[in-house]
């Protein structure tokens, strides 16, 4: 059997849409339908020029696409992450490099200041979270 371009493209589009699977970033979909659109494009007789540029213009519109949902995903997923910022915590004493232990959630976490903290003993609020420290402003 000899391979035409339908069959290699639509070869392509089901191994992409396949591996899609064992990856989940939905790139690889896109890429899959991209192939597919170039299948139906050599399907209706079109040369390989139509075929790459519905091709590319279906892979870039669906990348962008992906990477706007991924985007909305990630905005939610932060402000999930960051449920800490905004509470205040007591430190006691500071270290001299500059980091002091705080409880908070009962535990004891490392906490940072940034640059508007005076280091001298009182209640501050958490700015941010880097990691496992707490950087803490003033209140």
């Amino acid at each position: 059997m000899l391979l035409t371009p339908q069959w290699i493209w639509l070869i392509a589009g089901l191994i992409l849409c396949g591996a899609e699977m064992l990856v989940g970033t939905f790139y690889l979909l896109v890429l899959g339908v991209s192939c597919l659109a170039a299948a139906g494009c050599a399907w209706l007789g079109l040369v390989v020029g139509w075929q790459c540029l519905a091709f590319a213009a279906v892979a870039v519109t669906g990348g962008l696409f992906v990477r706007h949902l991924k985007g909305q995903h990630n905005d939610e997923s932060q402000a999930i992450q960051n449920l800490d910022v905004g509470h205040s915590v007591r430190v006691d004493a500071w270290n001299e490099d500059g980091t002091a232990f705080v409880q908070y959630r009962g535990t004891q976490w490392t906490a940072i200041a940034d640059e508007t903290v005076v280091k001298a003993p009182g209640v501050f609020r958490i700015a941010r979270v880097e990691g496992a420290r707490l950087v803490l402003s003033q209140q």
